[in-house]
């Protein structure tokens, strides 16, 4: 239930700052257009990476709160869809191996399963995250197991490792954006956008944990019912050389911007 608010709290709080960087990186665009000084346009860049920065963060809230613009759902096999993720993590795992010594072992023990109906890239997405978080629990080195199984009518993901474990007063918070033990390294935003993947997906997340001996979440997610992959359709080339475009926007300052950019 605190969950629940803290995403619905979510989602205002991204609607209001997306209308806010739309203007700011509108106006920038548009400066750059027209400035020809080699320093403003230098300083307007700052600004526009800026704005694209903390976009990126405001797309992250909207995963917890689920507030990302539905996909059409498809037959997804999470046992390849763990191969992708492990492909992904690869380069990070080597990293912290060649630069700070420190070793890594990635296993895993996958079991046939039912497809599940998902986004294959959300649930992805959601993978890597927990991966990632194991591997800030290992400063020393240690093993992740990566395990697949089905119960019943759910499959269920299970990713352990053998670091240093979660307290059990911060096992509440783990799930809250911009909750984080390592400050200023970490955004405190994986897990929440995990959290919010997964609810998406009609599934549910835990975690089990013994501080100094590791911990194991577990991604439950429904199988597919009668999901069949699809492919997107072929765009046609639009023949319509003039139209007229009617721009709505409940922020006027979003609206000016945009015709602006249209204009352009």
């Amino acid at each position: 239930e605190r969950l629940r608010a803290l995403g619905e709290m979510a989602g205002g709080v991204a609607h209001d700052f997306n209308n806010i960087l739309a203007i700011i990186l509108g106006r920038a665009q548009l400066a750059l257009e027209d400035e020809k000084g080699d320093k403003m346009i230098k300083s307007v860049r700052v600004i526009e990476q800026t704005a694209l920065d903390a976009a990126k963060t405001v797309r992250r809230l909207q995963d917890f709160a689920g507030v990302r613009a539905s996909r059409a759902f498809e037959a997804v096999n999470l046992n390849q869809l763990v191969e992708g993720a492990l492909e992904m993590v690869e380069s990070r795992r080597v990293k912290l191996e060649e630069t700070e010594g420190v070793t890594i072992e990635i296993g895993t023990e996958l079991n046939e399963v039912a497809p599940v109906a998902g986004d294959a890239a959300e649930l992805r997405e959601a993978l890597v995250n927990i991966i990632f978080n194991a591997m800030d629990a290992m400063p020393e080195g240690g093993k992740i197991t990566v395990k697949s199984e089905q119960e019943n009518s759910l499959v269920v993901l299970s990713v352990s490792d053998t670091g240093v474990g979660i307290p059990d007063e911060i096992k509440g918070k783990l799930f809250d954006p911009f909750f984080t033990t390592r400050a200023p390294a970490g955004s405190g935003l994986g897990l929440s956008v995990t959290y919010g993947i997964v609810t998406r997906h009609g599934g549910n997340i835990e975690v089990e944990s013994t501080q100094g001996k590791g911990a194991t979440f577990h991604i439950r997610l429904p199988v597919a019912d009668c999901v069949e992959a699809r492919s997107r359709p072929e765009r046609k080339t639009p023949t319509i050389k003039h139209a007229t475009i009617l721009l709505a926007d409940d922020d006027p300052e979003v609206s000016e911007i945009l015709g602006l950019m249209l204009q352009q």
